[in-house]
């Protein structure tokens, strides 16, 4: 069954992206609310909350995924702790969209899908590259034959 309630988004971590990036995003979703900020430090979470008028503010990582009104995780923290909140968030059944890289090894990407399937919830990476407008444009021009034929591409993309 499909919920008419927007998704209640909790945002794990003070990390900059989450304000130049998911925030601004989930707020252009109508189905999309950005609910909850956790941090290490509760003034710390206080601060962002206030800087991007977010109504809940915790000051754990932990209490972000006990908040029984968090449908889903946004996690921006260092790379090393991806797959720790990533299993901690499945077994608290949010349902996790996770900063790249999604793990460090492989063993842990397994580690994560296996537990996000176990909890029956939906992980996703904020991978947008291959689904970016212009690496769309990039494979038309490459099929279309409009610069000849491939050999090698070394490629870089930014958003500055």
């Amino acid at each position: 069954m499909i919920s008419s309630r927007p998704i209640k988004w909790g945002i794990l971590s003070t990390a900059r992206i989450g304000g130049t990036a998911f925030i601004p995003s989930a707020r252009a979703t109508p189905d999309a609310q950005v609910h909850a900020v956790a941090s290490r430090s509760q003034a710390t979470a206080e601060a962002f909350a206030q800087a991007h008028d977010i109504p809940v503010a915790l000051g754990s990582y932990q209490a972000l995924l006990d908040h029984p009104d968090i449908d889903a995780i946004y996690i921006s923290l260092p790379n090393l702790l991806h797959a720790e909140w990533t299993i901690k968030a499945a077994e608290a059944s949010k349902h996790i969209f996770c900063e790249k890289p999604l793990a460090v090894t492989a063993a842990e990407g397994r580690q994560m899908v296996e537990a996000c399937r176990k909890a029956d919830v939906l992980l996703f990476e904020a991978f947008v590259f291959m689904h970016h407008p212009q690496s769309r444009r990039l494979r038309e021009i490459i099929a279309a034959g409009e610069i000849g034929t491939l050999r090698h591409i070394n490629a870089g993309m930014t958003y500055v």
